[in-house]
């Protein structure tokens, strides 16, 4: 700022070119952020929904068990794969049924008395956009 011959003080266009770069680019890196907190916000409401519905297809098949019977959880009363929208946002939910070992509970094992239940629920695109539940059922 150059003070003039009347005393009167003024901003030459200089200054006022170079603070107008200096807000922007502060006011670009404001939205930055507000924009990476909306992603982070939105994907976290896509991956709570993803385990409500996997949740929901271990539920449906813990009931299944207690009211129809342990024999009646197997792979053709639930389908393998589809596909569920809800909103706008497509996704894929896998239900894996196996009778497994029961002293580690991940190898196959016929007629041992514990199914192996896995759902797994992804959206979008690559293998990060995934969550999958696990539970044992055993005959009892």
């Amino acid at each position: 700022m150059k003070a003039r011959l009347g005393g009167s003080a003024a901003f030459t266009l200089v200054e006022l070119i170079l603070t107008m770069v200096v807000i922007t680019a502060g006011l670009f890196g404001l939205l930055t952020v507000f924009e990476a907190a909306n992603r982070g916000a939105l994907y976290g409401q896509i991956a709570q929904a993803a385990v409500y519905l996997a949740r929901e297809r271990l539920e449906v098949i813990t009931a299944d068990k207690a009211y129809r019977g342990y024999d009646y959880i197997d792979a053709a009363h639930y389908p393998s794969a589809e596909t569920v929208m809800l909103g706008e946002h497509p996704y894929t939910r896998l239900v894996n049924i196996a009778e497994v070992d029961p002293a580690d509970l991940a190898a196959p094992l016929a007629a041992s008395g514990y199914k192996r239940i896995d759902v797994a629920v992804s959206w979008g695109v690559g293998a990060a956009n995934q969550v999958t539940l696990s539970a044992i059922l055993g005959r009892y």
